[in-house]
């Protein structure tokens, strides 16, 4: 069990590092709007997320059954949740363009998470789900699962429609306009496919580590959006070419 978990461990903590830079260099640039501060701010909390699994595969390694649910109940689903409301201004910036409904869609989704977490804390709120080599996977309670499913369903709807236009408005130009946007739109689009399979508990076969590998490589591509100059304009080249 524990080589398995190992490489699993590895790879969380592969997504800590590119979620961890992600954020601080966004942070760290003097332009950056609201909406950008909102997206630094789910990469941040994502990190966060990937650092305290890394940390459960440990203490699952030494069979620390109770201090591993714990760090789950308290810790993991904490986080998850406070990376969707962080990111929630981003996707309803990027949909309404106005900074007013961003703020009440923020403040709406922060409501929504402190129930669903006041359901997790609750008894039998989080329950262990499998166990294998790989990894140990908990089942959420009802409540929490389908506040999940709505609050994820409506940010990646909104970032689904944000990358459409971005394409027409960029077909109907003859080049590629908001790459950057884009680029930040998918790879949280990307990150929650692989996330939301992960976070469903369905399988703790080698399969989820393909999973995380998945949410690193959304993080590598958020790095991108924002620091990949280069690449961003061959990607416009190319987009102009065809």
């Amino acid at each position: 069990m524990a080589t398995g978990m190992l490489v699993n461990s590895v790879v969380c903590l592969a997504i800590f590092v590119a979620s961890l830079l992600t954020s601080y260099s966004i942070l760290n640039k003097k332009d950056k709007s609201r909406a950008d501060i909102s997206f630094a701010g789910f990469w941040f909390f994502t990190s966060i997320v990937w650092i305290l699994m890394s940390i459960s595969l440990v203490f699952c390694q030494r069979e620390m059954w109770q201090n591993d649910l714990l760090l789950n109940k308290y810790g993991v689903q904490t986080f998850i949740f406070a990376q969707i409301v962080a990111g929630s201004y981003y996707a309803f910036f990027r949909v309404f363009r106005n900074d007013r409904i961003a703020i009440l869609g923020f403040f709406s989704y922060i409501i929504l998470a402190a129930v669903a977490l006041f359901s997790v804390y609750s008894k039998g709120g989080i329950v262990l789900s499998q166990r294998s080599f790989f990894s140990v996977e908990y089942r959420l309670n009802p409540v929490t699962w389908h506040i999940f499913q709505i609050i994820f369903s409506v940010g990646i709807l909104c970032l689904v429609y944000d990358i459409v236009r971005l394409i027409a408005i960029s077909v109907k130009a003859g080049k590629l306009k908001g790459a950057k946007y884009l680029f930040a739109g998918f790879s949280i689009i990307l990150y929650g496919i692989f996330g939301y399979f992960d976070m469903q508990g369905i399988t703790t076969q080698w399969t989820i580590v393909l999973y995380r590998i998945g949410v690193a490589t959304a993080a590598i591509i958020a790095y991108l959006a924002y620091n990949g100059g280069p690449i961003i304009e061959d990607f416009k080249g190319v987009f102009k070419a065809s």
